[in-house]
């Protein structure tokens, strides 16, 4: 499979010296919970060379999509990656993280498991079951991120985290953010289900990202003049003006429209 790469930038780039603002703050999440490990959870199918070049430099990772000690390269080419951030791999993870610029695809995961250990709890999240059928579960793809927190019960969210003290993820303005850490932990789900009604909130939560795509596919000019953030938040706010109406998606994406075009109004 050959490496790929977006054509266009999903989230907004990230500002000058923000690599060095990264290893601080890998520094302090390392200084406040000394104990723990801190990891990179890369989704790598939004560019391709990242996982290349992790392979390239030899650093240590695991393929949420393969546990296995040789995984298959295909499941690679698209699977959530997990690398270690230590001190003595830096000049080597530095290049990977680099990769992530202008896609939602970096989270920092804080926890006292090991490798292997977190591999195997969040490797049964990859897919997930909805009524019976499986479901592949966009966790690692920070945009999804908060809504697929947001619609866990308070016993999958306990099991997804476990006894993590923290996960940060890059956010659509291209800044950290936390997400809400469980009261509790509980062992690892081996078989993950969502009911429909939650399956449905995450859908839905993915409407706007879909919008989006649609103009920079058919009217781009429409939307390339916003940031990434910018364009998102215009049509979630032209969304939810129509939420409580009783319109056709067709009347739905003519509101967005209305939105990018006119922003002030």
């Amino acid at each position: 499979m050959k490496n790929s790469k977006p054509t266009r930038k999903l989230i907004n780039s990230h500002v000058p010296g923000w690599m060095d603002d990264f290893e601080k703050t890998i520094a302090s999440l390392q200084e406040k919970w000394p104990p723990a490990n801190v990891f990179a959870l890369f989704d790598c199918v939004f560019n391709e060379p990242c996982l290349t070049q992790i392979k390239r430099s030899q650093i240590v990772s695991r393929c949420l999509y393969d546990l296995s000690k040789n995984p298959s390269p295909e499941l690679e080419a698209v699977s959530p990656v997990l690398v270690p951030l230590t001190d003595a791999l830096d000049a080597r993870w530095r290049e990977a993280v680099q990769l992530t610029d202008g896609y939602p695809m970096l989270s920092l995961i804080v926890t006292p498991e090991s490798l292997d250990q977190l591999a195997q709890r969040l490797h049964p999240w990859c897919i997930v079951k909805v009524d019976g059928e499986p479901y592949v579960f966009r966790f690692p793809d920070t945009r999804r991120l908060p809504g697929v927190i947001e619609v866990l019960t308070p016993q999958q969210h306990a099991a997804f985290f476990g006894p993590a003290y923290a996960w940060l993820y890059r956010t659509r303005s291209a800044e950290w953010k936390e997400l809400p850490i469980p009261d509790a932990s509980l062992p690892p789900d081996d078989d993950v289900k969502l009911s429909a009604e939650q399956f449905v909130q995450l859908i839905e939560d993915s409407e706007a990202d879909e919008i989006a795509a649609h103009f920079h596919v058919h009217e781009p000019m429409l939307i390339l003049p916003y940031q990434p953030s910018e364009a998102y938040d215009l049509i979630a706010q032209a969304l939810k003006h129509v939420d409580n109406k009783d319109v056709e998606r067709l009347d739905r994406m003519e509101c967005c429209r209305l939105f990018l075009q006119q922003p002030q109004q």
